[in-house]
């Protein structure tokens, strides 16, 4: 009972507030300027009447209906004169409240177009005629106007009562009505600025000139609008139209022309047009801003989605190429098994190559590919892709050659990369070229400071018409197989991103095909030759290397334990992070290799503390593989990172350089 009691009293408070409001505003506007001594080119109770339903609900209207009967009795209407125009101003207001809510999804923020639409049209045109036809019958029926006067007391009613929709109610439901983030200084700044110049323009406008043009005030509008969007919009038009109306009543201004109403009646019409067109401006500006975010947002999500799939796919992978990439170096293999066991893990690796190149397709397509030029030899580049991609060219009878005057060049280009390109262009020749065909990779006259690298084959060829089309995502030359189609399409985005050019020649069709890889010679010293090279396994030593292994996939523990065991570690294997600070307590470890993605938190966080309490460094491996994900790995803690599914190779790398660095 006692909560029903303040409800009413909340509702009865409300109620007399802005009947209050509307009292105190109308008596403002027609003390500005009367036509007929009840209608006004200035009328702000109509926003203020259209804002409270839309914010408080149709239950207030009693407030207006009681402010607009006090405003015009003590205007000196008779008493039923004084009831139509109330009638009248309450259904103007009821019926603006009820047209915009009929928009789907409307929001009294108006953020949206359709919202402030419907609010210079339904509201502002079409529901201020209810109350100008009504008030102004009342006014003729009561004797108090006469017939002549209808159509110019009309004409200032309906302005009127446009503008304060127009300029009120946009003012008021753009209003901040919850608390939000703290706003930038620099943000404030600009806002302080831009009120500051807009007040100061107005004034001088307004005040100081009778010959000005109003239109130059549009560029501040125009800021207001872009970048404060409908709120800014309408808090600018609300400080233009305050100093307007003071000027032009007092004879100021370039509408300070003939009589007062007429000046007002310009003024309003200029500032009608003003308001709905920079509050669409804002409302667009707005709408924009935040399809740019919710693209963002969607980016970011795609970005985390494709991250924890390419690690959901990796995965698995890594027991199946760790162990068939172990199982291969065993002499005593008999040749079959071999040679299954090499089938294996080539399609494994072809698995995880799809993923990277859906992966580095995103990056392109966001403009997101890194790159790390340095001086590469083409010798050693050429020979580490012509030996990966061996087996495959023995099992079709197709010859890998490799053109010896390539010698010492030197290019300047990011390793990796360049190796992917490389990598890509042969398996390309080895696809299309039939058995007893070869693929040759070589050089061949370029401009100064350039090398060219060729790729050729003895294949099936390309159409001319295909030249441009495949290197297009997802396109294929009409010699379809199988593969995505991404191939090509990375390998140029590559090769300009180190600002190159990737391009094609053919023949025809049966007639091979040569692929131009055009870079940048490197000036600088030769690279050293023995950072690419494979450390073999050290021997055992006195005391076995001391592991601790983070990994919560059951079958990739049980694959790094074999692989580690051949590297004369000791494993200590647990699957989340709260067990490795537990066995990090208890015992003493000289690796930390650790899965970035664990059950109960972050390999990073791991890392962090590892180091920071005991000292330890540690060797990521994990499907996360971007270039911030390596960043963060590194600032973690890691001192390397291996993109799963992992080699027997890849991990003795990482292992032997580790040990050695810390033994040097």
């Amino acid at each position: 009972m006692r909560a029903i009691r303040r409800d009413r009293l909340a509702f009865f408070a409300q109620i007399c507030v802005l009947a209050a409001v509307y009292v105190i505003l109308a008596r403002i506007g027609l003390g500005i300027h009367a036509i007929s001594a009840f209608a006004t080119l200035v009328w702000a109770p109509t926003g203020v009447s259209l804002a409270a339903l839309l914010l408080l609900g149709n239950r207030c209207w009693p407030g207006i209906a009681v402010g607009a009967l006090l405003a015009n009795y003590l205007t000196g209407a008779p008493l039923p004169v004084a009831l139509g125009i109330a009638a009248g101003n309450t259904l103007e207001a009821l019926a603006g409240a009820y047209a915009l809510r009929r928009i789907r999804g409307f929001r009294t923020s108006l953020d949206r177009l359709p919202d402030v639409l419907g609010l210079v049209i339904l509201a502002a045109v079409g529901s201020s005629m209810v109350s100008a036809t009504i008030g102004v019958s009342s006014l003729l029926a009561g004797g108090v106007l006469q017939p002549s006067a209808f159509w110019m007391t009309w004409r200032a009613w309906w302005l009127g009562d446009a503008i304060g929709d127009l300029i009120v109610a946009p003012l008021l439901l753009t209003l901040p009505r919850r608390r939000q983030e703290r706003t930038p200084p620099r943000r404030l700044a600009e806002a302080g600025l831009l009120g500051v110049l807009l007040t100061l323009a107005s004034y001088l406008l307004f005040v100081h000139t009778q010959e000005g043009t109003a239109w130059l005030l549009s560029p501040l509008l125009i800021w207001a609008a872009l970048r404060f969007e409908q709120g800014g919009a309408a808090r600018a038009t609300f400080v233009v139209s305050i100093i307007a109306i003071w000027a032009t009543t007092r004879g100021h201004g370039p509408f300070s022309r003939g009589t007062v109403e007429e000046g007002l009646f310009l003024l309003q019409a200029f500032m009608a047009v003003n308001a709905a067109t920079f509050l669409v401006l804002g409302t667009v500006s707005g709408e924009r801003r935040r399809a740019a975010e919710d693209a963002s947002e969607a980016n970011r999500a795609k970005d985390r989605f494709l991250a924890a799939l390419s690690h959901e796919l990796r995965t698995p992978l890594t027991p199946v190429l760790a162990l068939s990439s172990m199982l291969e170096r065993d002499a005593n293999l008999p040749d079959g098994a071999r040679r299954q066991i090499e089938t294996m893990r080539r399609n494994v690796e072809l698995e995880a190559r799809l993923i990277d190149d859906l992966l580095d397709l995103t990056r392109i397509a966001r403009g997101k590919l890194q790159i790390d030029p340095k001086p590469v030899h083409l010798s050693e580049a050429m020979d580490h892709v012509l030996e990966i991609c061996q087996s495959e060219a023995d099992a079709k009878g197709i010859v890998l050659e490799r053109d010896a005057a390539v010698g010492k060049t030197v290019v300047r280009a990011d390793p990796t990369r360049l190796r992917q390109v490389f990598w890509n262009l042969v398996k390309n020749g080895i696809r299309f070229t039939p058995r007893g065909g070869r693929v040759r990779m070589g050089i061949a006259p370029a401009a100064p400071g350039r090398i060219a690298v060729e790729i050729s084959d003895t294949g099936a060829g390309i159409e001319p018409s295909d030249f441009d089309r495949i290197f297009h995502p997802f396109e294929q030359s009409r010699q379809r197989t199988e593969g995505l189609g991404l191939g090509l399409a990375i390998s140029r985005a590559i090769v300009e991103a180190h600002g190159g050019t990737l391009s094609v020649s053919s023949a025809g069709a049966g007639r091979g095909s040569t692929f131009r890889v055009e870079l940048a010679a490197s000036s600088a010293e030769e690279p050293s030759r023995s950072a690419d090279r494979i450390p073999r396994p050290a021997e055992r030593t006195a005391r076995a290397r001391r592991v601790l292994l983070i990994e919560d996939h059951l079958d990739t523990v049980k694959a790094l334990r074999e692989l580690l065991s051949e590297l004369s570690c000791e494993v200590f294997a647990v699957g989340s992070l709260n067990e490795a600070m537990a066995a990090a307590q208890e015992n003493s470890f000289d690796l930390v290799l650790s899965d970035l993605g664990l059950p109960d938190g972050s390999g990073l966080d791991l890392m962090r503390q590892l180091r920071d309490r005991h000292g330890l460094s540690g060797i990521a491996v994990s499907g996360y593989g971007t270039e911030q994900d390596l960043k963060q790995a590194r600032e973690a803690g890691f001192v390397d990172h291996l993109v799963k599914p992992i080699t027997f190779e890849r991990i003795s790398e990482a292992i032997e350089r580790f040990f050695k660095s810390r033994t040097t």
